[in-house]
């Protein structure tokens, strides 16, 4: 284990070819107000990381409320890592990349050494009240809503009047 500052990690593995993998933290120091500014987020890091010719192997990137697991209140700056760690997992089909958004809780810690070492196919989780929660896609249930009513006194505008929706809108409103 070699913590790294954020400027070496590439430069550190580059010195050793035989890394288990990378562990990214920095974005657990995120505060809720962050502003969505690449300074100071973490980003340097992974993106020094992602420059390198390194393979690190397996990288998990840490966050706490980048996702609104169980009605966590997101952080956009956690968010945006995710986001990175996205876009790098696709760039970088050689890295084993995993996303891991915990809560801080006194369990958090032993959670988290354990998901490292955990062969898995999952790579997008978050750690809800002692519970393992991975992304997935559910069924659309469209809600019930009340039809649009129209006034027929009324005058409405209609921009791009001239294009094809606004024509067929125009006609819709005549009818």
């Amino acid at each position: 284990v070699i913590c790294a500052a954020p400027e070496r990690v590439a430069e550190e593995l580059a010195a050793k070819p035989l890394w288990r993998g990378v562990v990214h933290l920095g974005a657990l120091d995120l505060s809720a107000d962050a502003p969505p500014t690449f300074e100071g987020l973490g980003f340097d890091s992974v993106l020094d990381l992602a420059r390198s010719s390194a393979n690190p192997g397996c990288v998990w990137i840490v966050t706490t409320a980048a996702v609104p697991a169980d009605g966590v209140v997101v952080r956009p700056a956690a968010a945006a890592m995710w986001g990175l760690g996205r876009t790098l997992a696709q760039e970088h089909p050689e890295w084993s990349l995993r996303l891991l958004d915990v809560e801080s809780t006194p369990a958090t810690d032993a959670w988290l050494a354990a998901e490292c070492l955990r062969p898995d196919a999952e790579n997008q989780l978050a750690w809800r009240g002692g519970l393992r929660r991975a992304a997935r896609l559910t069924r659309f249930a469209p809600r019930e809503t009340n039809a649009v009513k129209f006034d027929p006194a009324a005058t409405y505008l209609i921009t791009g009047g001239l294009g094809a929706l606004g024509l067929l809108t125009a006609g819709w409103l005549v009818e």
